[in-house]
């Protein structure tokens, strides 16, 4: 025993330990309290201590601050640490860290809001993430650190979410969306979404922005968006993001990022690295997905690293799509590969030791390739497959792309006759 303890000390400091056995009384009623008692758009201040305590009501606008990695909540039942309603209110979290012990809640729910405002939260182990390959993600109960149904508005800023069984942030719909400078880690499922109500009960996201996030070992993937025919387009922007490690827990589909159906926009200086490189799914694993879209989209200057599948897919896109400056190295497959995107540009991008062809392309009409350069480390007499495949893709325009040794064009006669 060190000389400075007492025996009575050192006993209190073995039953002591772990800090779990020795909760403090459960004090939700009394933080319930505190929040009915706070004016409409006031704000609460909880002390940097832990507190104990689960399914606090807010219904109004309320600002609740703690310190950041100082005031820690715990919770002893399945139960999300704060429930926030109210249509018009404005509901701000900042400063909190929410552990959620394994328990099959989500760490925060957000249902019919009008904003919801998250800043150097963390929200850490809502659900337990599962281990090994599942037959889907469909897992009942909505286990996410962050849940959003029906809001109109959601910021989120300098937050840590990890851990949590499904989605580290979703909003099904969050209608204006602002990612950034958050860092998702070890979640089940994606570390962010922005997607439709599944129920179609409400509309879907009509703008997002996912800015200078860190999303890492996420089992399906990293950042994503889409919308359905019949809603506005969802205008999207992605950039500056690193998404790392993403995609290899077999839940039936695996991605980087996904630019989905009825979006738009740009995605421009996303780092995107070893995607679904664990997962045994046929189909799927490229870095960036990019698929029926609402709009055109622009892909400019990201970097695209192993992958799976191929680096970029792009897929049954009715409007144009333009990839330029971007590089994409060592995908399992194709480096760029494309189906049915017409009046496609691809233009100064780099492709280097695709599995397959660097470039792909089939039934793109009118598309135009400049100055894309494809390179492979392997001998020229070991190649099969070409720099550059087109099957029935007429009009294609062909321009100082540098297809390296040994095979380069690869053209069928519907693309090989209209090529310059």
């Amino acid at each position: 025993m060190p000389p400075f303890l007492s025996r009575a000390c050192f006993t209190l400091l073995v039953l002591c330990a772990p800090a779990a056995r020795c909760r403090a009384e459960d004090e939700s009623q009394r933080l319930q309290a505190m929040i009915d008692a706070t004016p409409m758009g006031g704000e609460l201040a909880l002390e940097p201590r832990v507190y104990w305590c689960a399914g606090l009501r807010v219904h109004r606008s309320l600002r609740i601050i703690g310190v950041a990695g100082r005031t820690v909540l715990h919770r002893q039942v399945p139960q999300p640490f704060f429930l926030l309603q109210g249509k018009g209110a404005t509901v701000s979290l900042e400063g909190l860290a929410l552990e959620g012990g394994g328990l099959d809640a989500s760490g925060v729910k957000a249902v019919g809001l009008g904003q919801l405002r998250l800043k150097a939260m963390r929200v850490r182990g809502c659900g337990r993430v599962p281990s090994g390959p599942l037959p889907s993600d469909r897992m009942g109960a909505t286990i996410d650190g962050i849940y959003a149904k029906d809001v109109d508005r959601a910021v989120v800023q300098g937050c840590v979410l990890s851990e949590n069984a499904r989605d580290g942030f979703i909003g099904i719909p969050v209608r204006d969306l602002a990612f950034q400078q958050n860092l998702c880690e070890g979640n089940g499922r994606m570390g962010a979404t922005s997607d439709v109500d599944p129920e179609k009960k409400v509309d879907g996201p009509m703008k997002v922005l996912y800015l200078d996030n860190q999303v890492r070992d996420c089992g399906t993937g990293g950042l994503h968006v889409e919308s359905r025919p019949g809603l506005p387009p969802v205008e999207a922007r992605f950039e500056g993001n690193l998404v790392m490690d993403c995609g290899s827990r077999d839940r039936g589909y695996s991605w980087g990022i996904v630019l989905g159906d009825h979006a738009r926009g740009l995605l421009k200086g996303n780092r995107v690295i070893r995607t679904a490189m664990g997962s045994k799914i046929h189909g799927y694993g490229s870095g960036i997905l990019v698929g029926r879209l609402g709009g055109p989209a622009r892909l400019e200057s990201n970097w695209v690293e192993e992958s799976r599948g191929s680096g970029v897919t792009l897929n049954a896109c009715t409007f144009p799509v333009v990839l330029e400056g971007n590089v994409i190295r060592n995908a399992g497959q194709h480096g760029l590969s494309a189906y049915q995107v017409p009046g496609l540009k691809l233009r100064r991008n780099r492709v280097e030791d695709a599995g397959g062809s660097g470039i792909w392309l089939r039934l793109c009409r009118d598309a135009v390739l400049i100055g894309n350069r494809i390179s492979r480390k392997t001998p020229a007499r070991e190649r099969k497959a070409a720099a550059i495949q087109a099957e029935l893709c007429q009009g294609l325009k062909l321009k100082n792309n540098d297809l390296g040794q040994g095979v380069g064009l690869q053209l069928d006669a519907a693309s090989r006759s209209t090529n310059e």
